[in-house]
């Protein structure tokens, strides 16, 4: 609910793989995906870079790891709420 409260214009992608929240923000598009599990791993997520553009990043919403790549980010539910309340999603 708050991904569709700060963004207002979200959908669901589906092709090979599905990406559980799109966001449209001015002429760009966010992308996230909800993993609440112990453990999540950036590299589950690697066919995101083979059908996105170089680009596009994927925020993958964890339940307590944390991991940074190049195109793929995964952030514990408290520290996206936090951020995403400050506007730097």
């Amino acid at each position: 609910m708050h991904i569709f409260r700060y963004y207002k214009n979200c959908f669901y992608w589906q092709g090979q793989k599905e990406i559980d929240f799109v966001a449209k923000k001015g002429s760009k598009l966010k992308f996230f995906e909800v993993k609440y599990q112990e453990k999540v791993f950036a590299g589950e997520f690697q066919w995101f870079t083979k059908i996105s553009s170089k680009k596009d990043h994927l925020n993958v919403i964890t339940k307590q790891d944390i991991e940074n790549r190049k195109s793929i980010s995964l952030l514990p539910v408290p520290i996206f709420l936090i951020q995403l309340g400050q506007g730097n999603k």
